[in-house]
């Protein structure tokens, strides 16, 4: 749709001022007049058509302009060629600048020197129109300033868009800022609106973008390459693009939203894009932020500064040239006291991919479900994906489960190690699949509901802290080393082929201990089976270290033999429970140091075994010390005649059977029984009688 004359003059009366003269050394800003134009004087506004334009294409072939800071320049393209207003040197101040195309496209390239807008920058559009076509603003090098930069339409009061191309603000060298004006409203840069479309794209190493309030709406797109992007707030629109293949992207206040799921987040080449959360800022991102997808990404979340997320991934599997399948890096950090990631749905750490979670110096990050190096069956093993949590007040938590390793498939080796007063916190079960690890050292504490390692699974625990709810179960090992410290509540079991390390430590089992036929228990510290819990094996257990059991000390296998290295201690309170189902099949318990006796021993028959006179069982060996203070034998019926001989039970651990079956008592013949059965007949007549007389 073209534009009437009249309506050309009307917008002349509107557009900023420009004078014409001779050349001045303050604006390498340059262009020639057509005839008809290079001699009007305009007034403090001024618009240029492409019919009355052209650019010489080098400084100084035309005619320069000496405008003042309130001047106002439009420039409309509305014919071809395009030829561009360039400036490369000096300082051009200026009021408000607008770029418009109409069929074709108006463009200012700027290599240096200084544009110092008092007001806007709009790149595409004018005001209010019927038409607009796209404009470009490319500027390699030198600086911008402005108030406000509009790249797409300026307002949303336009009724149609002649050119569906976007207007676009490329920066690839230099610096722009956008200052604080307006009552309001600070610090704008939108691009794209209702109507027309905008891309900001930020490239080369030295870009340096200073801005406040960012607004990428749903025809707009925000598309960073390199270089450095500070805004103040940054707000994307569901549907608006996002392309973030390397650079900064800093945001240093609040009220931060992205609507929609960050993708593509990452890069080949270069140096990682980078996502920066300065103190005291905030980013809401309503939809799954990923880092490092097919590329090299970093998250940093700084002291003050808050992330919410409702699912988020760290290192994933991208499509590179021709589709093929690129593993990406992702590495989060949340550092500093108030700092906080909150994360809604589940967060995995590398899966198809590499990630790295660091979380230090007072940091906090939660989420629901979390997992390390979860992947496909046939998804490809790529670097160990790490969790990291140090520092007094760092804290991690998944509110649900943490995975380590596996996931749905054999995924690859990861690692989740807590030091220097970090806190893993798991409300539900804590897995470590084989080739994984869980390091808990140097006064860090890991928390959770219960804990499962698998085959080639290792938790390590070393100057830490352990504390399960609900139990453990061991494939792999557990190896608590020096000044650890672990509280187990609930069950633990070692399953055959797991292993149970103690070093010079203490753990103490709240719950039932099983150690399954092909498990070892390796004890150099100190292992206390607290009251009401049971230590139950089907093996010996080796080491330096001593066992306190103030619960219960059972075999798991009938008629098994438990052997201990150094030292048990049966404490007041606790039970010693022995089966015996046969002079060569019961229960053995010795000790290759001391063995202090107390608390109940508890007797119990195996498959119906009744005892025989003389038997002894020899149930304890060892260095004998103290006495138990009583035997149950309620579990154990001896035969008609028997009793028990515990003389040397406390002396030599072993318990006796004594006496003599006594036999059965003789059958009656028939004719004693008609006998017996007269006899009491007759008792019960004189009784009746006795009682009628009375």
């Amino acid at each position: 749709m073209r534009v009437s004359s009249n309506l050309k003059q009307a917008i002349v009366a509107l557009c900023l001022a420009l004078t014409s003269g001779a050349a001045s050394s303050a604006s390498a800003l340059w262009w020639s007049w057509a005839p008809g134009c290079d001699s009007q004087n305009l007034g403090t506004t001024a618009t240029c058509w492409s019919t009355t334009y052209a650019s010489s294409g080098s400084p100084g072939t035309g005619a320069a302009i000496r405008p003042d800071a309130d001047t106002w320049v439009e420039l409309i393209h509305d014919t071809a060629p395009i030829r561009p207003l360039g400036l490369s040197s000096g300082t051009l101040a200026l009021g408000r600048l607008f770029m418009r195309g109409d069929a074709t496209t108006a463009q200012v390239t700027m290599s240096g020197g200084k544009l110092a807008l008092s007001e806007y920058l709009v790149v595409g559009s004018h005001f209010s129109d019927f038409v607009h076509g796209p404009a470009q603003f490319d500027q390699t090098a030198g600086e911008v300033s402005a108030a406000q930069i509009y790249i797409g339409n300026y307002t949303d009061a336009f009724i149609g868009n002649a050119n569906p191309s976007p207007s676009r603000y490329s920066l690839s060298g230099g610096s722009v800022t956008a200052n604080y004006v307006g009552v309001g409203e600070a610090h704008h840069v939108r691009a794209g609106s209702a109507f027309g479309s905008g891309i900001l794209q930020i490239s080369g190493v030295s870009s340096q973008a200073v801005l406040g309030v960012v607004e990428v709406w749903s025809k707009g797109a925000l598309d960073m390459r390199g270089g450095l992007l500070t805004a103040s707030q940054l707000n994307l629109d569901a549907s608006a693009a996002l392309t973030f293949l390397g650079g900064t992207l800093e945001i240093t206040g609040t009220g931060s939203q992205w609507s929609g799921s960050v993708r593509s987040y990452g890069t080949l080449f270069g140096s990682p894009a980078t996502l920066q959360l300065a103190s005291g800022s905030d980013l809401t991102v309503n939809a799954r932020l990923e880092v490092g997808m097919g590329g090299s990404g970093e998250l940093q979340v700084r002291s003050g500064a808050r992330l919410d997320t409702t699912g988020a991934v760290l290192g994933s599997l991208g499509r590179g040239a021709f589709f093929i399948p690129i593993p990406g890096n992702g590495r989060a950090v949340v550092t500093g006291p108030s700092a906080r990631w909150s994360n809604t749905g589940d967060l995995d750490v590398g899966t198809r991919g590499s990630g790295d979670l660091q979380v230090t110096g007072g940091g906090t990050v939660t989420s629901q479900h979390s997992y390390l190096g979860r992947a496909d069956v046939l998804d490809p093993g790529i670097n160990r994906n790490t969790v990291a949590v140090s520092g007094a007040g760092s804290l991690f938590r998944s509110e649900g489960t943490l995975t380590i390793g596996g996931g749905t498939g054999p995924g690859q080796g990861s690692d989740v190690k807590v030091t220097a007063g970090g806190r893993v916190e798991v409300g539900g079960a804590l897995r470590i699949w084989g080739g994984s690890t869980l390091q808990v050292e140097s006064g860090g504490t890991a928390a959770a509901g219960s804990l499962v390692a698998d085959p080639g699974g290792l938790i390590t625990l070393r100057d830490g802290t352990l504390a399960t709810a609900a139990g453990a179960l061991v494939h792999g090992t557990l190896r608590v080393l020096s000044g650890a410290t672990s509280f187990v509540d609930g069950a633990v079991t070692v399953a055959s082929g797991g292993r149970l390390e103690v070093g010079t430590s203490q753990v103490s089992f709240k719950g039932p201990l099983t150690a399954e036929t092909g498990a070892h228990i390796q004890n150099d510290g100190e292992m206390i089976i607290e009251n009401r819990a049971l230590l139950q094996v089907g093996v010996g257990l080796s080491g330096s270290g001593a066992k306190y059991i103030f619960g219960s000390l059972a075999l798991g296998d009938d008629s098994a033999q438990f052997t201990d290295t150094n030292a048990l201690a049966l404490m007041p309170g606790s039970m010693l429970e022995v089966d015996l189902s046969g002079a060569d099949h019961y229960d053995r318990y010795s000790t290759g140091a001391w063995l202090l006796l107390g608390g109940t021993l508890k007797l119990s028959s195996g498959h119906g075994y009744q005892g025989q006179p003389g038997d002894q069982f020899t149930i304890l060996g060892g260095r004998l010390e103290g006495a138990f203070d009583g035997v149950d034998t309620s579990g154990f019926a001896l035969a008609l005649g028997l009793s028990w001989d515990f003389s040397q039970l406390n002396s030599a651990g072993i318990v006796g059977i004594q006496g003599a079956i006594a036999p059965p008592p003789p059958v009656p013949e028939p004719g004693t029984w008609a006998l017996m059965l007269a006899g009491l007949a007759a008792v019960g007549r004189v009784a009746s009688r006795r009682a009628a007389r009375s």
